[in-house]
């Protein structure tokens, strides 16, 4: 049987929380789903060498080394096949803008399990498990509880779906667009 699938998007750097990502998918993996794989897709900066090296010492600390998948130079239809295989968008960000990642997971129905700081909450509502403990076995349990629970899972993939079309859709964002641009703000 093939284990279920997390993804983390963004780029790599210390602020999207990825020593606690992996902690988190070890946890999970240790009692939930040994076959689990991660995916990480996002930018590798060279600058931050040092950092992508901390984090394959701490997948291979905890024997993740492969089952976890560096996605670094993923193209549109690529990303798209990743949210598809997604069994959750797992982001424990320490601080966000608007995250792009959000309004994508949301678009093809991925539930969000996130860290509730910054812009966060206010990108995903009650689109996602938000939680303001970094503690890695709250994570791995709420992925394991929207795997396990159907109508959890229906419900926030619902909810998500809803929250796009309400806020994100292209046409939703280009009339706000021409809103503000014709209030002259």
């Amino acid at each position: 049987r093939h284990g279920h699938n997390w993804l983390s998007v963004g780029r790599l750097a210390p602020n999207k929380g990825h020593a606690l990502l992996i902690d988190a998918f070890a946890v999970y993996c240790r009692d939930y789903d040994p076959q689990a794989r991660l995916l990480i897709v996002g930018k590798h900066d060279r600058r931050l060498a040092r950092y992508t090296r901390a984090l394959r010492a701490r997948l291979a600390a905890h024997g993740l080394a492969t089952s976890t998948h560096f996605l670094d130079d993923v193209d549109d239809a690529g990303l798209k096949a990743c949210y598809l295989v997604a069994d959750a968008l797992v982001l424990p960000s320490e601080h966000e803008g608007f995250g792009v990642p959000f309004a994508e997971a949301m678009a093809l129905s991925v539930p969000i399990v996130a860290r509730a700081a910054a812009a966060i909450p206010s990108t995903v509502g009650a689109a996602g498990l938000l939680w303001d403990a970094p503690d890695p076995r709250l994570y791995a349990a709420s992925v394991a509880r929207l795997v396990r629970d159907a109508a959890a899972r229906t419900a926030l993939t619902a909810a998500g779906r809803a929250r796009y079309r309400r806020h994100y859709a292209p046409a939703v964002l280009a009339e706000t667009l021409l809103a503000i641009l014709g209030s002259g703000t």
